[in-house]
């Protein structure tokens, strides 16, 4: 077994340490709780699809459901496009509060477009033109865009988060 098909298993084995590590105090009280969104694409109508994404996805929704996580939708989100990823995202991070452990697990194609990371859904169409600007708004418009996820999750004071 290689160490890249033993990743998701070796970030698990580290995420089910520090919840249990960061959650005893609010396990004990019975305050909190643990969610989880996980999402996996690899069927890409625009740019190269993926091999294991999917696979990855369900072996992490698995796991995480096996430490006590509750799956967003009650099972990983494969291959949405991007009006169904954009919805499941946007619920997920309606449901944070100061007594919820979050984990957003995404296997699938990223990218950076100027300075921010974006999470690409299936439905995914390389913007194009003359005008930088332009092209910029067409992929924000499209894609999950990273650093909007995270200050939605640190405006709800999550105890803990960890998105990969």
């Amino acid at each position: 077994m290689s160490f890249h098909s033993r990743l998701p298993l070796l970030l698990l084995l580290a995420l089910s340490t520090l919840c249990g590590v960061l959650g005893a105090q609010e396990k004990a009280a019975g305050k909190y709780s643990r969610r989880a969104l996980v999402i996996g694409v690899a069927d890409y109508t625009s740019i190269a699809p993926l091999k294991n994404t999917l696979n990855d996805a369900r072996l992490m929704a698995g796991t995480l459901v096996g430490i006590g996580f509750q799956l967003q939708g009650r099972a990983p989100l494969l291959n949405p496009g991007a009006a169904e990823l954009k919805r499941a995202v946007d619920s997920f991070l309606n449901t944070l509060d100061k007594n919820t452990e979050a984990v957003i697990y995404f296997a699938g194609h990223g990218a950076q477009a100027d300075g921010d990371n974006l999470l690409l859904p299936k439905d995914f169409a390389i913007p194009s033109g003359d005008d930088a600007a332009q092209v910029m708004r067409q992929a924000r418009a499209q894609a999950i865009v990273l650093s909007e996820v995270l200050s939605r999750i640190e405006r709800s004071q999550t105890s803990l988060a960890v998105l990969f």
